[in-house]
């Protein structure tokens, strides 16, 4: 950042992290985009967001889409980006089994062409509707992915088994993955149960706050 810009790279920066490392869920990316938009901010840099995304770009491929503080959609390797519009309320519990899963290692593992999706041009306004058209969608990385971390059979069939949870599935390569639930409520309360059920697996409740 500081060589794009021709200037010292004068800044002090401490990390707390508070994911599991190697999770599949972007916390590094989130990180890396986080700092740029910090440092952007704080040498009062002339940089527009999209010469930054463009700076971002060989950093990681999820780091441009981190960058942006709108619900997206990604295709490709993860730099062609666009907008979904305002999502649905909803509540997600985030579920890893305390075993980083190398992503070159899922991809090396990938044996058959990735598939296509069908198409979402236009999300959902209707929470159902929403999770409807989420369930249509697959992730050919699960099946390498749980070829090489046998558990994640375990947390997929946990999560599935949990009251209300409406969708579970993992998350980009894993090892993290995720159930769906409509309010917060129902997924601390399914929280609160894998964790006694597991209590060395990472598992965490957050909500979606939407348009309804």
């Amino acid at each position: 950042m500081a060589r794009a810009a021709g200037r010292p790279p004068q800044a002090r920066i401490t990390l707390h992290k508070s994911l599991p490392i190697a999770a599949g869920i972007g916390g590094g990316s989130a990180d890396a985009a986080a700092t740029l938009l910090a440092l952007r901010a704080l040498w009062k840099l002339p940089i527009d967001d999209d010469a930054l995304a463009t700076l971002a770009a060989p950093l990681g491929a999820d780091i441009p889409v981190c960058l942006r503080t709108v619900p997206s959609i990604i295709t490709g390797i993860g730099h062609d980006v666009g907008e979904v519009g305002i999502l649905p309320s909803f509540a997600v519990l985030l579920v890893n089994p305390a075993q980083p899963l190398s992503t070159a290692a899922v991809f090396k593992n990938m044996h058959r062409p990735f598939s296509d999706n069908q198409p979402m041009h236009e999300f959902p306004s209707q929470r159902d509707d929403f999770i409807q058209a989420l369930a249509r969608q697959r992730n050919d990385l699960e099946v390498p992915a749980r070829a090489l971390c046998p558990v994640l059979d375990e947390v997929l069939a946990a999560l599935s088994a949990l009251p209300q949870c409406r969708l579970a599935r993992m998350s980009g390569s894993g090892a993290t993955c995720f159930g769906l639930f409509d309010v917060l409520a129902e997924a601390e309360a399914a929280a609160a149960l894998l964790s006694g059920n597991h209590q060395d697996w990472w598992v965490r409740a957050a909500s979606i706050e939407g348009a309804g």
